[in-house]
């Protein structure tokens, strides 16, 4: 009986062993991604592995890896192994039977403004016997971007002082109906009350009040990086003040457009000018851009004012962000002010502002 038994078990591993040596990895599938599209620094998201076996195959052992960009933490005791380069190498272990999906989330985070990476998921396995391996690669990962940090509050309030108060009219106006000239299309960028749910149900589009704008405040924040003075630890100034501006004309209810010359790493649709809005989408877009921010400038400082010339309506506030270098980025900006006939706003880290 025992003889019986030995060579049934010694068949049955024969023929397991020839069907995984004769499928290998075929049919399991793999997938890498991020938990996030953005994070804050320091804010913990996951790096999501999955993978899934829809046959009717036994996977004995399967070994994942995963490589990350210099400067993500992982968090994890186990399967993380610093790469001579930079960044780390991530692994794991698992099993999947027959129409399994096995899913392993790896909490991470990051402390530093930038765009970064997850290297392509890698599968490796062997046979029944372990006399064999074989290895699969699956898509090439994600990306994940993290903004710059706050400015201090205190620099960001000397900073609107009466900034404000010379673009400004009072809120009562936005509600008055007598000053609409009209409506038009809603672009994602206006905030919810700038809806016109009357005029949206007769077009059968959304539909947003046009005011005459000299009655509204409309600012125009310009990021310039074409400076003699433009040294990475001054430009991660400027990227966070940049921010923190936007941040507190959001909570002014402030329109604002955007404009700047810095390169950004990774595609990003219109980035060099976003127009004026208001609103969670208007400022994430932004957000976005500072955290994929090189320190690179696209093209110069006179291009970046005199492209603005002809694009924002007179009355309008400027304020004008540079490393403060060299003074012809603050001559460029007092000369847009004078064709914009709007107040200006010169931002230097470290030595106040004008």
């Amino acid at each position: 009986m025992s003889l019986v038994f030995v060579l049934a078990a010694a068949l049955l591993a024969l023929l397991l062993q020839w069907l995984s040596a004769r499928q290998g990895l075929g049919g399991l599938q793999g997938a890498c991604r991020l938990s996030a599209r953005m994070a804050e620094a320091d804010e913990r998201f996951s790096i999501v592995v999955t993978l899934t076996n829809p046959s009717r195959m036994f996977f004995p052992f399967l070994r994942f890896q995963i490589r990350t960009s210099e400067g993500m933490a992982v968090h994890q005791k186990s399967g993380v192994t610093p790469l001579p380069l930079g960044g780390l190498t991530v692994a794991g272990t698992t099993w999947l039977g027959p129409r399994q999906r096995f899913e392993k989330r790896i909490p991470a985070s990051i402390a530093a403004r930038g765009r970064y990476l997850v290297q392509g998921l890698t599968v490796s396995g062997g046979d029944f016997l372990g006399l064999s391996e074989y290895s699969a690669a699956f898509g090439w990962g994600g990306e994940i971007v993290v903004p710059p940090r706050e400015a201090p509050q205190a620099e960001v309030d000397a900073l609107f002082g009466g900034f404000l108060g010379d673009i400004s009219v009072s809120r009562f106006l936005f509600e008055d109906p007598v000053l609409t000239l009209g409506y038009r299309a809603y672009t994602g960028r206006e905030p919810m009350k700038a809806i016109s749910w009357t005029q949206s149900a007769r077009t059968g589009s959304l539909m947003v009040k046009k005011y005459d704008y000299t009655l509204e405040p409309s600012v125009c924040v310009m990021l310039n990086v074409d400076d003699p003075g433009s040294a990475p630890e001054v430009l991660e100034q400027c990227f966070s003040l940049t921010r923190s501006i936007c941040r507190k004309l959001e909570d002014q209810g402030v329109k604002y457009a955007f404009r700047t010359n810095v390169q950004i790493a990774g595609g990003m649709d219109a980035w060099y000018a976003i127009g004026e809005g208001l609103g969670q989408r208007h400022f994430q877009g932004i957000l976005e851009g500072l955290g994929r921010a090189t320190y690179a400038a696209a093209f110069s400082c006179r291009r970046l004012v005199e492209q603005a010339a002809g694009s924002h309506g007179a009355g309008g506030g400027l304020i004008f962000i540079t490393p403060g270098g060299g003074t012809g980025p603050e001559r460029d900006a007092a000369w847009l002010a004078e064709v914009m006939g709007g107040a200006l706003r010169t931002v230097t880290p470290g030595r106040g502002n004008q």
